[in-house]
């Protein structure tokens, strides 16, 4: 198995990330819309309690946009990180191979 990660790739998931929180909140609007028209036509004692567990439903599901551009600012992260450590890297191996050249002569 390999695993490994790719410079570029936790980027353009976090493009897509953002790109989907548009829709989701346009189906969110869309939905909150839907049910509100169909309360009218609730009745008994427990359209109450329905109405109000959908309320708390989408005060929670309203932040859910934020959430997602802190995820995909997160997947940002990582690939700056991921580059920046394997640059370091790099630097670090090339000074060990002239270290190694140094003490040992042309290879």
């Amino acid at each position: 198995m390999n695993i490994q990660l790719t410079v570029g790739q936790q980027t353009a998931a976090a493009k897509h990330v953002e790109d989907s929180i548009a829709d989701l909140e346009k189906l969110l609007t869309t939905l909150s819309g839907n049910i509100e028209a169909s309360v009218p036509g609730m009745m008994g004692s427990a359209a109450g309690g329905l109405v109000e567990s959908l309320q708390t439903w989408f005060e929670k599901v309203g932040g859910l946009g934020i959430l997602m551009q802190e995820y995909a600012a997160a997947l940002r992260d990582v690939d700056i990180q991921h580059a920046t450590t394997q640059n370091d890297i790099v630097q670090e191996a090339h000074g060990q191979a002239a270290n190694l050249e140094q003490r040992l002569g042309p290879l």
